[in-house]
């Protein structure tokens, strides 16, 4: 499969609780993780994100996550 993940962090969350520079995507597939360093303002509320790709046992499917203030855990089942 081919994972996609992308997680936005509003500048109201990030001041209460982690940032994004603690933030991961969780499990068991590794991917590579990307982070924005400035805040983007173009969706209302200004936001960073972190993003994360991966290819797992040909990329046969395709998996898309997308969450604002969230957490993204990927399980083996």
């Amino acid at each position: 499969m081919d994972v996609y993940v992308e997680i936005a962090f509003t500048k109201d969350w990030s001041r209460k609780h982690r940032s994004i520079d603690e933030a991961t995507v969780e499990g068991d597939f590794k991917l590579s993780e990307q982070k924005s360093d400035e805040w983007e303002y173009s969706h209302g509320s200004p936001r960073k994100y972190l993003h994360g790709k991966g290819e797992f046992n040909g990329g046969k499917n395709k998996v898309v996550v997308k969450t604002i203030n969230g957490t993204v855990t990927l399980k083996k089942s």
